[in-house]
C-alpha cells in the first residue's frame, strides 16, 4: 500500500533547474551551521533533520525546533508580512506545522534570505515583539479564528537575516577554520565538503511526509516503515565522526548566535568584538555609536554637499591608525576588546583636537569612537583575540 504522506524523493542535481538547486544548496549551508554546533558537542542539540527543500527540525535535549528556510534572489523586493502569507509562504507552512504539533510550545522559526521591510508588520514576528497587531491580519489570511492565530503567533520567531547565498559558503569556511585553527585551506575545504555531502545525502532521502512534525514528536503514531526513513535523515554526532577530531575549540560566540532562536548573520564589527571577548553591553554600545556617527555623517553631507571627501578620508586614516595601534598593544588576553575600547575612548576624550583636525565630528569623542567602529566593521582593524576560556 502506498503511504499517502510520502512525498517524492528529492531529485538529483540533473533533475533540477538552477534556482531550485541553488535553494537546495543554500538550505544545506544553513543546516551546516547547526551540524557544526552538533559536532562541537557543547550545545543541547541532539540531532538535525533536514526535511526536503525548506524545512529543518532540530532535536534538542528538551524538545524540538521547527525551522522554515526561505531563499530568494537579491533583486526581489523586501520581505513583508503579506509575502509570508501567500501560497507557499513561510507562515502558511509554519501554520501546518503548528497544527501538527498542537499542545506543545516548540518554537516555529523562520530564516529568510534577504532583508525585511523596516516599517512593516513583519518586524513584530521577531523574538520578544508584541504580536497583538498581527492576530487579525494573520487570522484573516489563513482563514482561522483569531484565538488560533494568537496561539500560533506566540510560537513563531523570525530570526535575523542570515548571510546570503553569495556569502554563506565563505562564512562556513571561516567557521570551520575558526574552530580548527591549525587546518590548512585544503583541509578546511575537505571538511566542508564532507559535512555538506552528508547533509545533502539526508536531504535527498525519502521525504518524511506531510505529517512529519507530528510523527517526530509522537513516535507511537509513525507508520510501520517510518523508522528507516527517519534514520536516513536524522543527523547525529556519529554522522560526522570522520571530521570531529579536527575541531579543537568549543563554539565561538558568533556560531552560537547564528544557530540560536532569533539569531542570524552578524556584522564584522560584532564578530570582531566577540572574538576579543567583548560583552553584549559593549556590542550594543558599539552599534549605537556607529549608527549615531552614520546619521551625523549623512546629515552633514545633506547640509553641506560641497564638503570635501578628503577631510573625511584623512580623518578615517587617523582613526584607523589609532585603532591599529591600540589593537597592537592588546592583541590577546582574557578580554582584549574591553582594553582596546577603553584605550580608544581615553585617546578620543583626551586628544580630540589632534584627531578631528577639521572639526568634522565636532571633536566629539563618542562620534569619533562611532566612526572608528564603522572602520572596524569594514575590517580596517580588530579587537584582539580572547583566550579560549574567555567564552
Amino acid at each position: 500500500m502506498v503511504d499517502k504522506n510520502q512525498q517524492p524523493v528529492v531529485p538529483t542535481d540533473r533533475d533540477w533547474g538552477g534556482d531550485t538547486l541553488s535553494r537546495f544548496r543554500y538550505q544545506a549551508e544553513i543546516t551546516l551551521q547547526f551540524c557544526l554546533r552538533l559536532i562541537l558537542k557543547d550545545s543541547d542539540i541532539v540531532a538535525v533533520i533536514p526535511e526536503h527543500l525548506e524545512d529543518i527540525a532540530i532535536e534538542t535535549e528538551t524538545g524540538w525546533r521547527f525551522i522554515q528556510v526561505k531563499s530568494r534572489d537579491p533583486e526581489q523586493p523586501l520581505w513583508t508580512l503579506s509575502k509570508l502569507l501567500e501560497r507557499g509562504g513561510a507562515l502558511r507552512s509554519l501554520h501546518r506545522t503548528f497544527r501538527s504539533t498542537e499542545n506543545t510550545n516548540y518554537p516555529l522559526e523562520m530564516i529568510l534570505e534577504g532583508a525585511t521591510k523596516s516599517n512593516n508588520l513583519i518586524q513584530k514576528l521577531k523574538q520578544g515583539a508584541d504580536r497583538t497587531d498581527l492576530v487579525t491580519p494573520v487570522a484573516k489570511k489563513l482563514g482561522i479564528e483569531e484565538s488560533e492565530a494568537s496561539q500560533f503567533l506566540e510560537r513563531v520567531i523570525l530570526n535575523d537575516a542570515p548571510y546570503p547565498r553569495s556569502a554563506i559558503n565563505k562564512v562556513n569556511y571561516y567557521l570551520i577554520h575558526t574552530h580548527g585553527p591549525n587546518l590548512s585551506q585544503s583541509e578546511v575545504s575537505s571538511i566542508h565538503k564532507t559535512i555538506l555531502d552528508e547533509i545533502e545525502r539526508a536531504m535527498r532521502g525519502d521525504a518524511l511526509g506531510t505529517n512529519w512534525p507530528s510523527f517526530l514528536i509522537h513516535p507511537a503514531t509513525r507508520p510501520r516503515d517510518y523508522e528507516a526513513r527517519l534514520a536516513s535523515k536524522r543527523l547525529t554526532k556519529q554522522n560526522f565522526d570522520s571530521v570531529a577530531s579536527e575541531f579543537t575549540k568549543p563554539a565561538r560566540p558568533y556560531l552560537r548566535n547564528l544557530v540560536s532562536m532569533g539569531g542570524g548573520a552578524i556584522t564584522e564589527l560584532v564578530r570582531k568584538i566577540q572574538d576579543g571577548g567583548g560583552s553584549e553591553e559593549m556590542i550594543l554600545e558599539a552599534r549605537n555609536l556607529m549608527a549615531n556617527a552614520r546619521y551625523y555623517r549623512k546629515e552633514k553631507e545633506i547640509l553641506n554637499s560641497d564638503l570635501s571627501e578628503n577631510i573625511l578620508s584623512d580623518l578615517r586614516i587617523r582613526l584607523t591608525t589609532y585603532g591599529l595601534s591600540s589593537s597592537g598593544r592588546f592583541p590577546n588576553g582574557q578580554r582584549p576588546a574591553l582594553q582596546i575600547w577603553g584605550d580608544l575612548l581615553t585617546t578620543f576624550t583626551d586628544n580630540p583636537a589632534n584627531i578631528d583636525l577639521d572639526n568634522y565630528f565636532g571633536q566629539d569623542p563618542m562620534l569619533l569612537l562611532g566612526e572608528a567602529c564603522t572602520l572596524s566593521d569594514q575590517c580596517n582593524f580588530g579587537w584582539g583575540k580572547a583566550n579560549q576560556n574567555a567564552d
